[in-house]
């Protein structure tokens, strides 16, 4: 029995010890790639060297988080940064190149209703309170009816477009950081949460 237990120890000792081994690299990689070659050379080395020591902690992490709030939190982001690429502001603001065209601006609109249709907003809500309801309510309905309106040529449409927009705007974005905080809770392991 003593030397059944004793293989068994080793063959978790040997798991963490390559574990190990490739989560360092990987931490020091990611921390120098976040925070500049420099500031991880004088300052950075021992955090994600310790991460790297920790990495069972990770795949615990990994198993216990519902992956479902990660991929609608993943969803959603990607929902805006593909709506915010058909505006001219918002691509600019990306780095991103400017649609030149009615029909450029439309393609990444309905990519983003596409994308939206697939995220859950009760899922949201969990993430977020009311996230959901005033993503589904107020920026996908603005996103569907300006499609519309511009598919129809209706400035009636547009207006309640515009107007639906607005109001998301004026919801969302006061609260931006706080529910980029909550996303990133929901998708990062909490030791890499700053």
């Amino acid at each position: 029995m003593g030397s059944v237990l004793r293989k068994i120890g080793q063959v978790l000792l040997g798991v963490y010890v390559v574990g190990v081994f490739v989560t360092i690299p990987y931490c020091n990689w990611q921390y120098a790639r976040e925070h500049g070659f420099l500031h991880w050379l004088f300052f950075g080395q021992v955090v994600p060297t310790a991460r790297g020591f920790f990495w069972p902690l990770w795949v615990g992490d990994a198993l216990l988080r519902p992956a479902v709030e990660r991929e609608h939190a993943d969803r959603f982001l990607l929902v805006v940064a593909t709506a915010m690429r058909a505006d001219p502001a918002g691509a600019t603001a990306m780095g991103a190149d400017v649609p030149r065209s009615l029909d450029e601006i439309l393609k990444y609109r309905r990519m983003a209703v596409e994308l939206g249709g697939k995220v859950s907003p009760r899922v949201l809500n969990r993430i977020y309170p009311d996230l959901g309801t005033m993503f589904s309510e107020k920026f996908m309905k603005s996103l569907e009816l300006g499609n519309k309106a511009a598919d129809n040529r209706d400035p009636v449409l547009f207006q309640r477009a515009l107007m639906l927009w607005r109001s998301w705007q004026d919801w969302y974005n006061p609260r931006q950081g706080e529910i980029s905080t909550a996303i990133k809770k929901r998708i990062s392991p909490w030791w890499f949460q700053k």
